[in-house]
């Protein structure tokens, strides 16, 4: 059982996931066909059995493939009986021109730079890390980037969102809003308020 885990209740996303939660993910999003996922991060929850969330990253096996977020879910019974849902994650990638493109699993060049611009040393209360992103060109650009989210308050708490960025053509990248994911993949919209 990963560490942390109430009856009942979810853990905290970790961006470090357990041997077991590994094992799990192997074991039920390893060898699916047509998409190919790699694990960001797990949570759990206790229940008569185990209830896994991944939060990962899902590419398509295809010509021009697309790489999206997902929330999977997993159940797995006290007998070992699993049952997985998959949930995608806004904005979905269309590689159209004005469409959001591709996500990008290693946060570099103009898309760090937005991102130090507008999240960089926001609040003392809490720390953002970008762990991937996905562009829009518009009279800009915007930028929509999967986080990390921690609290510098004790005890720690962790949480994944999505921070969408605005970068208005020659000017400053600025803070738009928040969009919280949940263990079951929903996201709940929260406009940050230390603007």
């Amino acid at each position: 059982m990963s560490q942390n885990a109430t009856f009942g209740g979810w853990t905290d996303w970790t961006f470090a996931p357990d041997a077991e939660s590994k094992k799990i993910f192997e074991q039920t999003l390893g060898n699916l066909k047509g998409v190919k996922y790699r694990l960001v991060a797990s949570a759990t929850q206790v229940v008569s059995g185990m209830n896994y969330a991944f939060l990962c990253e899902a590419r398509t096996i295809t010509a021009e493939p697309l790489a999206y977020i997902v929330v999977a879910n997993v159940y797995v019974s006290t007998t070992g009986e699993t049952n997985t849902t998959i949930k995608r994650q806004q904005p979905l990638p269309t590689n159209m021109p004005g469409g959001w493109q591709n996500w990008n699993f290693a946060v570099t060049g103009s898309a760090e730079e937005a991102f130090n611009q507008a999240v960089g040393n926001r609040s003392s209360l809490t720390t953002y890390f970008a762990k991937a992103d996905a562009s829009q060109v518009v009279s800009g650009v915007n930028y929509c980037f999967l986080c990390e989210v921690q609290t510098t308050t004790n005890p720690i708490s962790i949480s994944a969102a999505m921070v969408y960025v605005n970068q208005p053509a020659g000017s400053t990248a600025h803070w738009v809003e928040t969009s919280y994911i949940d263990q079951t993949g929903r996201e709940g919209q929260f406009t940050d308020l230390i603007k």
